[in-house]
């Protein structure tokens, strides 16, 4: 049995302080939303408290329900999600920890994992841009905290503790189902693998296959693809690495490595529960993190770039239970896999591979503070009940500070009065003729005709130019005729 000390209590206490301390730093450098889609759990609460219901009908509303609820405590529904961010991550915190200890029965490997979860460049993604991801990953961790306990004591107490978490998670975000599924299915594969059974011949198979799938789906001419699946999938395989979780990647990789060398070397060591989940997110990491046949590209909005954000949570779970391992092989290879991991972190913690998320960035802020602030302004200069069409995220805002409809494409009945908010910098100004420009920013709003006027006039350099600053007018391309 493993030991809380006093020791442990002090580490954790100062382990948990400096990462909300540089959390709330960011969260708190200013008194609007953060994220892209800040104001998207703005409307959401809002519209919740004062009429009952969502605005932005979900399936799984579970966070927001929680967030919603903070404000009864907190008046301030801003400061609240902010505080409700860091509470959550905390708990996702300790429940890596508790996870990890539970697993190698030893609280200092479970610190470990604590520690690559608070300080991991990626955790900034989920406290300011993905609170719904973050609070499905805290239940889901803590749920299998719970099954990992009745695995090991066999009480079923941790069955009734660890379901209603497991579906907590599903009501929080559509992704669960399928990442408890996958685990799932790879636990079972690391079994048949580590027990020798009569059916481990065809585990090599069906890795294969779960591997190649996508690349499958791309090509086979029978069923038709629906457009956001599709862009997920590549017909041919492409570098899996991007700059936002480089160093993730990398340690994966690696974690990868030795998992097969220990497999090979010392295979009984794997014959436990250590091993198992060690396997699985080996797996788990070939077969969607680092999957080339899987399009790494499409950005953090993406099917699989939301899954390589919460890759730091592989490494926190799974860098831990193989260093404990290794330790029984050789204490100079775990000490060298240790200094390989923590040089990753490292570079990941002060955004050596990437900067911060752009939603955090001070620049970025100051401009969405402006246009919160003189937007209101400008509602006199509008028609009576515009419709403005805005950049992913800025429609949410709009939405809320002008209580005006607003999304990121025209609705297939065009309304009669309708506006495009634009993000024009210096450098790609383009002069459209009765615009109305936002004080002290870089937006302006321009009636729909007036718009495409201008747009007429310009060359497709230009226009792309435009378009890459405005992701709502990628659908006009290459440029009207």
């Amino acid at each position: 049995m493993y030991k809380i000390t006093p020791s442990l209590i002090l580490v954790t206490l100062l382990l948990v302080s400096l990462t909300a301390w540089h959390d709330s730093r960011l969260l708190f450098q200013t008194s609007v939303p953060v994220g892209v889609d800040g104001y998207y759990y703005i409307q959401q609460i809002n519209t919740l408290r004062s009429e009952g219901r969502l605005f932005y009908p979900t399936n799984t509303p579970l966070v927001l329900y929680l967030l919603t609820a903070s404000t009864f405590f907190i008046s301030n529904t801003v400061l609240g999600i902010k505080i409700c961010a860091l509470i959550l991550h905390l708990c996702l915190t300790l429940g890596v920890m508790a996870l990890v200890t539970t697993i190698t029965r030893n609280v200092w490997f479970g610190l470990c994992g604590s520690l690559v979860t608070g300080f991991s460049g990626l955790h900034l993604y989920l406290i300011s841009e993905f609170l719904n991801n973050l609070g499905a990953m805290a239940f889901l961790i803590w749920g299998a905290w719970s099954i990992a306990k009745y695995a090991i004591e066999k009480k079923v107490i941790w069955l009734f503790v660890g379901v209603p978490l497991l579906v907590a998670a599903i009501l929080s975000h559509r992704s669960i189902t399928g990442l408890i599924i996958l685990y799932g299915f790879n636990l079972y594969l690391a079994y048949l693998i580590t027990r020798n059974s009569r059916h481990s011949m065809l585990v090599l198979p069906a890795i294969w296959f779960m591997f190649a799938t996508p690349l499958l789906l791309a090509w086979q001419p029978f069923v038709v693809v629906p457009q956001q699946l599709g862009n997920e999938v590549l017909r041919a395989p492409a570098l899996p690495l991007r700059p936002v979780d480089l160093a993730e990647s990398c340690i994966l990789i690696g974690l990868m490595a030795a998992t097969l060398v220990v497999w090979v070397r010392n295979r009984p060591l794997l014959n436990r529960a250590g091993g198992l989940v060690l396997i699985s997110i080996a797996l788990g990491s070939l077969l969607i993190t680092l999957n080339p046949f899987l399009n790494h590209r499409t950005g953090i909005e993406g099917i699989v770039g939301r899954l390589g954000v919460i890759s730091y949570l592989q490494v926190a779970i799974g860098v831990p239970i193989l260093l404990s391992i290794l330790f029984e092989v050789s204490s100079t290879n775990a000490l060298i896999a240790a200094l390989f991991v923590l040089a990753f972190l490292g570079l990941s913690y002060f955004a050596y591979f990437a900067p911060i998320p752009l939603s955090l960035r001070a620049s970025y802020l100051r401009d969405r503070e402006n246009l919160v602030f003189q937007l209101p302004g400008l509602r006199d200069q509008l028609c009576e009940k515009p419709f403005i069409v805005a950049r992913h995220g800025d429609q949410f805002l709009v939405t809320v500070v002008l209580n005006v409809r607003s999304q990121q494409i025209i609705p297939v009945a065009k309304p009669e009065c309708l506006y495009w908010l634009i993000y024009q910098p210096p450098a790609s100004f383009l002069s459209i003729p009765g615009s109305i420009r936002v004080t002290s920013t870089d937006f302006q709003l321009v009636k729909d005709e007036n718009l495409m006027q201008s747009l007429r006039l310009l060359g497709p350099a230009q226009h792309q130019q435009l378009a890459l600053a405005n992701s709502h007018l990628r659908w006009l391309m290459p440029y009207p005729r």
